[in-house]
């Protein structure tokens, strides 16, 4: 089932992980490459780096705190 968005922001609660493996080829080969680039405390992109060449950017976005800040 493919969900259709009007944006392409998932929103946190509906993110779902699963543990198990997904496997891809039974060639063996090296593992894909994670890279995850940090503004100070927050992840900023996640780029994951495939053996092939292929490659895709997550791009991170945050909601702005709504809490007051503490003093």
């Amino acid at each position: 089932m493919t969900i259709q968005r009007k944006t392409p922001i998932v929103p946190v609660g509906e993110i779902q992980i699963d543990p198990r493996k997904l496997v891809i080829s039974d060639r063996k080969q090296s593992p894909p490459q994670i890279l995850i680039n940090r503004e100070q405390d927050r992840v900023r992109t996640i780029e994951i780096r495939c053996p092939c060449g292929e490659h895709v950017i997550l791009d991170c976005e945050y909601a702005a705190d709504a809490s007051p800040a503490k003093q």
